[in-house]
């Protein structure tokens, strides 16, 4: 791959897939082709398309020459071997199993796909084998090093699919460093839950509910969009939750009658703040997982954000009838908030600002947009700039940054008790222990009669 600018500006070249949602960044060029022409279709879904996205510190056009050069199949699901394109292998998921044999220095891939999300059909997918180098990946084909980091054996899937369609799945075996054939066994199973019970463990029940104090249920989240919503945010402490993740839906879903984006599609802001905040940690949010009429995980998923102060997620909604499920890693300390860009304008500006895209395509305060226009769509809509907030207030004080909202300042870390502890000791002993050697030398001296 080339990258040729025509300025000495510097540019970053970012390439992504389906499942990523980029902060601070938007998406300014696709990749296309005859076959996908877009990673996004024309609702904003993602496909199996690959996309890019272009950031400089150049305020003058500048113009790039990208050149991506290899090999290829024309079939999805075909790979190469000795030069000829072959296609990956149906696995059985019947319980039979499968056994084959993979070449000295090369790779095989098979595939399964799963039905339409029901857990009482199939809630996890467990796949099983007798050697290592085994890699998963939704939809393509998986490398050593893109893959969905799935440890142990089995392997499982979590929650694949949606109620409108299944999953497809590749499993790929690496045997590409081996000078001797490979023999393998897989055991491709679906596992199921009761009725109303859906996630890892089947620990979920399906019933919406409006509390916070409940992981167990699904927390509906009210996502309308109007002048009284400031954000506030949504303050969950599960981290003495004995689940692993936690279910949120989207619920109240906007309706734009006299906006200047009025209709669909549009699109609505998911953030999360981690509210447990020390010195010395990088104090990020939980991981955020989105999938449209299917309940999502880290292995199936239509979006995902993490590794930041907040983390925030652009949904597009091209019906009333969409039913968009995010899932929160647990046990976790931290808030969530819908609609607004950051939660409770930032502690309603009392320590910080929250910026949001203009329609020239700079930042300013996004209540200041709103005041002025009454126009709160602009949550709604797309970021132009990349310095919008994404979710995290910029602090008007050092002693709050760490905090999504400027809202709270970090706790100290064990280890900075432990230096004040020690520090106070050494205060202590030099206080007491200058006084009591210059009392006992004077005593000494007191011994001796002058000459």
């Amino acid at each position: 791959m080339s990258n040729t600018t025509a300025t000495t500006a510097t540019a970053k070249l970012k390439f992504t897939r389906k499942n990523s949602s980029l902060r601070g960044q938007f998406l300014s060029k696709m990749v296309e082709d005859d076959a996908n022409p877009s990673a996004v279709d024309v609702n904003g879904y993602p496909t199996t398309g690959a996309g890019f996205v272009v950031t400089t510190t150049s305020t003058t056009p500048t113009t790039f020459t990208i050149t991506l050069i290899g090999a290829t199949c024309d079939g999805v699901g075909e790979y190469h071997v000795n030069g000829s394109c072959v296609t990956a292998t149906v696995a059985n998921t019947d319980g039979t199993g499968n056994a084959f044999t993979i070449a000295a220095g090369s790779w095989a891939f098979y595939t399964f796909t799963t039905p339409d999300f029901d857990s009482t059909v199939v809630n996890q997918v467990s796949v099983n084998t007798n050697v290592s180098n085994v890699y998963i990946q939704s939809g393509y084909l998986p490398t050593s090093t893109w893959n969905l980091e799935l440890t142990g054996n089995p392997q499982i899937i979590n929650t694949p699919g949606t109620t409108d369609s299944g999953e497809v799945y590749y499993i790929g075996f690496d045997n590409s460093e081996g000078t001797a054939a490979l023999d393998v066994s897989l055991n491709v199973t679906f596992l199921v839950c009761a009725a109303q019970k859906v996630g890892p463990n089947c620990a979920v029940n399906t019933t919406t509910t409006n509390s916070t104090m409940d992981g167990s249920l699904v927390i509906l989240l009210d996502a309308s969009l109007d002048g009284d919503n400031n954000g506030a945010a949504m303050s969950m402490d599960l981290s003495d939750s004995d689940n692993t993740i936690v279910y949120f839906l989207l619920d109240n879903l906007p309706v734009f009658t006299s906006e200047p984006n009025q209709g669909f599609p549009y699109y609505v802001r998911v953030s999360i703040g981690n509210n447990e905040l020390e010195d010395d940690e990088d104090n990020f949010a939980p991981t955020l997982y989105a999938k449209l009429n299917g309940y999502p995980s880290a292995e199936s998923n239509d979006y995902t954000v993490g590794n930041s102060v907040a983390n925030q997620l652009f949904l597009p909604v091209t019906s009333e009838e969409d039913n968009w499920f995010i899932a929160v890693p647990i046990p976790s300390d931290f808030s969530i908030w819908v609609g607004v860009n950051c939660a409770g304008n930032c502690s309603d500006g009392d320590h910080g600002s929250c910026l949001c895209s203009s329609a020239n395509g700079t930042t300013v305060a996004c209540t200041a947009i709103a005041n002025s226009t009454n126009y709160y769509g602009l949550y709604s809509s797309l970021p132009t700039s990349v310095g919008e907030s994404a979710g995290s207030c910029t602090c008007s004080d050092d002693d709050y940054a760490q905090s999504f909202d400027c809202s709270e300042k970090s706790s100290p870390t064990v280890l900075f008790i432990v230096l004040i502890v020690i520090g106070g000791l050494i205060i202590l002993f030099v206080a007491i222990g200058v006084p009591l050697y210059c009392y006992i030398s004077n005593k000494r001296k007191e011994r001796y009669e002058r000459i």
